[in-house]
């Protein structure tokens, strides 16, 4: 049993994780962050009775959460926006040099060797977990507070109450839908009882993707149908806070994954034909006003554009055999770089090489800028790119996936040829032709899962957990693995361990088989 310290302590670090985020998130706003909240900073000090009390605190409590994970290169494996980079190379997208040489031994951290993990990996889950709980801390404090008609003492406005509420149950759900992803069944903390968090046994992945479903159906139901501004009472023209599409988006891929074609299509279709979104030229679908963009998070690091350029975008010496993090050892994969052919044009526009001791390194260049790579970035006006988070792309091939699993075969031809029209960018249709509209299901199906490789590589994990949805990752890594330098497959590893910290802290989690 727990001591009466330890307990007081657990009780205590809630309460501080939520004053923690908010000071974080201030600070980031004042070093660049300019779009992403209007506010003034809050005049007087924080209370736990105070911090959702007025819109100001309340709006930067969940906007210190966006600038956090933005503020973080994806050059630590501790925060969100590694998932690119591990489960890429997790998969077939990308690899690293034999010979490389890293502090944490990455090598190890990320799959690449499968040799005997140690459980002291990926520590994904630590972020997703923090992420998610101060989600959870969120929406408490914000359903305890008494909105202006109320309690006219309070400065809380239900507009505003009501559109933090939906936007903190989005990112608990796509905190969620990546772990359970990632790690299988997980605990479902959904209380701020640290104590009663700190027991809880996995929850079935079924009972997960429910409550996944649940929060994006009441963020739906709660989101603004437009873009606001950071002080969320005017329209943006940015892309950078939840609003319904964005609630649909995940909705539409949690649908696919779950098997609900129908729901899957009809969310897919809802975001598909709002005018606001469409399919853009190839070079300009990441930038930051980019029209495809559905969900983007705005760099707030000081005058910097996205980590992916910095981690992805190789130097003419190719990938680094050694470094403190994460930045450069990664190179596309033979067999991704493969796939494409010759003239497609995302081979050409999102995909680059250089040469180095005659061996060629194929790296991705969805995003052109980065903090090593543009050094003409001097103040926040000349940030051209935002993290993208959901864009129009992946709406077709769910929509095209969803309609073939139910046998609308013409309809399913017509998205995937929707995605195949843009690749080809105005050149000739003999490049990237469509497809017949005369394949049969399982045709179709595989020409979905080849244009998700070919539109979707290197973005938030998407080939690996495909793999894994599609039953697919036992055949397809027992090839790539060796073919990599990772020695054999076990399927095992198609499922990461836990942190062996959260083993040790919680005596009802088990160890994913195989670790």
């Amino acid at each position: 049993m727990a001591s009466k310290n330890s307990i007081m302590k657990l009780e205590s670090k809630t309460t501080r994780n939520i004053f923690r985020t908010l000071i974080a998130g201030l600070l980031l706003i004042s070093m660049g962050c300019e779009k992403l909240v209007e506010v003034d900073p809050p005049k007087n000090s924080l209370t736990s009775q105070n911090v959702f009390s007025d819109d100001k605190t309340a709006i930067a409590t969940i906007t210190a959460l966006y600038a956090r994970i933005a503020s973080q290169l994806p050059n630590n494996l501790e925060n969100l926006s590694s998932i690119s980079a591990i489960a890429g190379l997790s998969a077939d997208e990308f690899r690293i040099l034999p010979t490389l040489t890293l502090n944490r031994q990455p090598h190890k951290l990320l799959f690449y060797y499968n040799n005997t993990l140690n459980a002291e990996v990926i520590p994904i889950w630590n972020d997703l977990y923090r992420s998610a709980n101060e989600v959870t801390n969120i929406i408490e404090g914000l359903n305890a507070q008494a909105v202006t008609t109320e309690n006219p003492s309070s400065m809380l406005t239900a507009s505003v109450k009501q559109q933090l509420l939906g936007e903190a149950k989005f990112m608990r759900a796509f905190c969620y839908f990546y772990l359970v992803n990632l790690y299988g069944d997980v605990p479902l903390q959904l209380t701020t009882n640290v104590v009663e968090n700190a027991k809880r046994p996995k929850a079935p992945k079924d009972e997960v993707y429910r409550q996944i479903v649940k929060d994006l159906l009441e963020a739906k139901s709660s989101l603004s149908a437009n873009y606001l501004s950071g002080n969320l009472s005017t329209v943006d023209t940015e892309r950078i806070r939840p609003n319904k599409s964005v609630a649909s988006a995940l909705l539409s891929r949690v649908y696919l994954y779950m098997g609900n074609w129908s729901s899957a299509e009809t969310e897919a279709t809802e975001v598909i034909s709002k005018t606001e979104y469409t399919l853009v030229p190839l070079n300009d679908a990441f930038l930051k006003d980019s029209r495809e963009a559905i969900f983007q998070l705005q760099p707030v690091a000081l005058y910097r554009n996205t980590g992916f350029g910095r981690i992805f975008i190789l130097t003419a010496s190719g990938p680094a055999s050694a470094a403190a993090n994460l930045a450069k050892i990664f190179y596309l994969n033979e067999a991704q770089v493969n796939v494409f052919a010759a003239q497609d044009p995302r081979r050409i526009n999102w995909i680059s090489s250089v040469t180095n001791a005659g061996k060629t390194y194929y790296f991705p260049m969805k995003y052109k800028k980065g903090l090593a790579t543009d050094g003409t970035v001097t103040s926040t006006g000349q940030i051209t790119e935002y993290m993208m988070i959901l864009r129009l792309g992946e709406q077709y091939l769910i929509r095209a996936e969803a309609r073939a699993r139910q046998d609308k075969l013409q309809d399913a031809i017509s998205d995937v040829n929707t995605i195949r029209t843009r690749a080809r960018s105005g050149a000739a249709t003999t490049i990237v032709p469509n497809y017949p509209l005369t394949l049969n299901q399982q045709e179709i199906l595989d020409a979905v899962s080849l244009e998700r490789r070919l539109e979707l590589f290197t973005e938030w994990g998407d080939r690996w957990l495909d793999l894994k949805r599609t039953g697919r990752v036992d055949a397809v890594m027992s090839l790539a693995t060796p073919l990599k330098g990772g020695g054999s497959w076990s399927p095992h590893q198609a499922l990461y361990p836990l942190f062996y910290t959260e083993l040790r802290f919680n005596p009802n989690l088990v160890q994913n088989p195989g670790y």
